[in-house]
């Protein structure tokens, strides 16, 4: 026992390992209170491995070694630069669309100054954030306006506990999704406090099948759009402009949660499998492959 205690009154002090020669650079480029924390985790690792058995001997050097390990850990960041090598150009996992360095050179100059980001210049007046986007937006989609959320599980909240609380919305069971992050539509219509109500069966919906689900209580139809997976074989689904239409009949509100579609126009778009945003009901991935096929025989 008095081996074990003589080895652990050789780990240095947080003042000490402040004075130790090896820690100096990062004292000076990380915050004070960083390297502070750090030093406890290493001297708590260290002094449990000591008292487990685990670590019988203690030196200055494997001790700094490892602390110093940990601290350039965190000088050098979380996030790097990575080569993409997966075949998929916008990669979710790997920081999704590349900025150009034209955009990035602008972001930079604006974000170290001061900008007009809720400021009308020509009004002289308090503006909002977000008309900055609008018009640019509705150039490429058509949109009369528009929000900038963080996700797309946040739209979809958002949409539902606005418009459709306390009341019924229909989706058909083959759009039931999990999406990215491990947002589970109907937990998500669960928060939002909406009452699901699924129609059709896996493989098969129908018109009818929204049809006569609509009650007095519905306060909106949603169609989900399966970007990545597929159903095929035995299957049948209605178009988004036929679901819209039963939604505009009824007065009632619809939302199609596209979630990853493309901004490209119509006659590019046919040569990617996400549809068009300004043609929703056209089916690209046939078209794309189809066009394969065409240029392959």
């Amino acid at each position: 026992m008095d081996k074990i205690q003589q080895t652990l009154r050789k780990i240095p002090s947080v003042d000490k390992c402040f004075r130790a020669s090896p820690l100096q650079s990062y004292i000076v480029q990380l915050p004070r209170i960083t390297v502070i924390d750090t030093i406890r985790k290493v001297q708590n690792e260290v002094r449990d491995a000591i008292l487990s058995g685990m670590k019988s001997e203690f030196t200055d050097d494997s001790f700094y070694s490892q602390l110093s390990e940990r601290l350039e850990k965190l000088r050098q960041g979380y996030l790097k630069r990575v080569v993409n090598a997966t075949g998929i150009i916008i990669h979710t996992n790997l920081g999704r669309s590349i900025i150009s360095n034209a955009v990035a050179e602008n972001v930079l100059h604006l974000i170290t100054g001061y900008n007009n980001l809720e400021y009308d210049i020509e009004l002289g007046k308090r503006s909002s954030r977000y008309e900055h986007l609008v018009s640019p937006l509705r150039q490429l989609t058509g949109f009369e306006d528009s929000l900038i959320v963080n996700n797309n599980a946040a739209a979809v909240l958002l949409l539902l506990d606005t418009f459709a609380k306390g009341r019924e919305v229909i989706v058909s069971r083959s759009e039931l999704i999990e999406i990215g992050g491990g947002f589970r539509l109907p937990e998500v219509m669960k928060k939002a406090e909406v009452k699901l109500i699924e129609v059709g069966c896996t493989n098969k919906t129908y018109i009818q099948d929204y049809q006569e689900a609509l009650t007095d209580d519905t306060a909106m139809i949603v169609k989900i759009h399966r970007s990545n997976y597929h159903i095929s074989g035995f299957v049948a689904e209605p178009s988004v402009t036929a679901i819209a239409s039963l939604a505009k009949k009824h007065d009632l509100l619809f939302m199609y949660d596209l979630g990853s579609g493309n901004l490209l126009p119509p006659e590019i778009a046919q040569n990617f499998s996400e549809p068009s945003i300004r043609d929703p009901d056209q089916d690209y991935f046939r078209t794309s492959l189809r066009n394969l096929l065409l240029s392959h025989p």
